[in-house]
């Protein structure tokens, strides 16, 4: 309950961001602003159906003005999974419509990354933060970037910053405690946050216990956490590479069969199945199919810091791949 409140706050307080004037010379402006509004709250509970249904608000947005830049940038951050190509140009869109805005930066930002183009994302957040330094959002996910560029101290600096600001980054801190090794802390903070609220904005500190007591070799309990984030978050085919290193090779391997069952594998499907086939051991099959990603043009921002990719750190293909997508230091 206390995450739904949070979220509607965060919501009005988007919603306020759009000038009183403008919204009161356009009927169709105030309409779309609601709209955004709607749609950010959706967005908050990190969910398939929440980034879905916020899509549509962002499209019934566009509809009723199409030179609202907010809401093209709602629709670059809730296609992610979908649409590829519609991130990218709909991100670009909303910085063109109004490049003064922390907000449509902040989601071209995160376009560019979709694209694996890190070295403009990291110039896009650093000018959106030069326009409002008190965005928090804008902290929460340059925090994300910095943890995929390997400069974890960073990362966990404007973590720090995000979580003070914004109640729904408390987890921008798991990407680089991750890269960091330090799995304890990664496992008091995911457990913290379950505390909180185990629901809603905890999602992902589902997969932080998750991910660390599997690290530090306690597999049962791991896997019943991921089992968790997976009904929570709407997903159940994520992190399927877990089942193979926490001891289920047999659920890893069915989760394999139907993501190379699709006729057309989206970037993030293909790095799923890379990491089953790292986890399985099976590293050549891992690496092709980590090539399609790259050929694809995306998904590949979790190389540096994720644990799921520590079976393929010691071969020389896999520096060679960070080097092609730009990710090493």
């Amino acid at each position: 309950m206390k995450a739904r409140f949070a979220l509607l706050a965060i919501a009005l307080i988007l919603a306020a961001d759009v000038p009183l004037a403008a919204q009161q010379r356009a009927p169709g402006r105030q309409s779309a602003a609601q709209l955004v509004a709607a749609g950010r709250i959706e967005v908050a509970k990190v969910t398939d159906d929440g980034f879905a249904k916020a899509a549509d608000f962002a499209r019934k947005a566009i509809q009723a003005d199409s030179n609202y830049a907010p809401a093209w940038a709602l629709l670059s951050e809730s296609v992610g999974r979908k649409d590829q190509a519609l991130v990218i140009s709909a991100g670009r869109k909303a910085v063109t419509l109004d490049s003064t805005s922390a907000v449509t930066w902040t989601a071209f930002a995160r376009s560019q990354i979709t694209a694996n183009d890190f070295a403009a994302a990291d110039k896009s957040f650093a000018r959106a933060l030069a326009i409002d330094p008190k965005y928090g959002w804008a902290f929460g996910y340059y925090a994300g970037l910095l943890a995929t560029l390997g400069r974890y101290d960073e990362s966990l600096q404007y973590a720090r910053k995000a979580s003070a600001m914004t109640a729904y980054w408390a987890d921008a801190s798991f990407p680089a405690l991750m890269g960091l090794g330090k799995y304890d802390d990664l496992l008091a903070e995911g457990r913290a946050g379950l505390k909180k609220d185990s629901t809603d904005s905890s999602v992902q500190s589902y997969a932080a216990v998750g991910y660390a007591l599997l690290m530090k070799g306690q597999k049962a309990e791991a896997l019943r956490a991921l089992d968790r984030w997976r009904i929570v978050s709407q997903n159940p085919r994520a992190d399927a590479w877990a089942y193979a290193r926490g001891g289920e090779p047999a659920k890893a391997r069915s989760v394999l069969e139907e993501l190379k069952a699709s006729s057309k594998p989206t970037a993030g499907e293909q790095v799923q199945v890379a990491g089953i086939y790292a986890n399985l051991g099976q590293k050549d099959s891992a690496f092709i199919w980590l090539e399609r990603a790259r050929a694809t043009g995306g998904g590949l921002a979790s190389l540096n810091y994720h644990v799921q990719w520590e079976p393929l750190r010691a071969d020389p293909r896999f520096g060679e791949l960070k080097k092609k997508v730009g990710l090493v230091k």
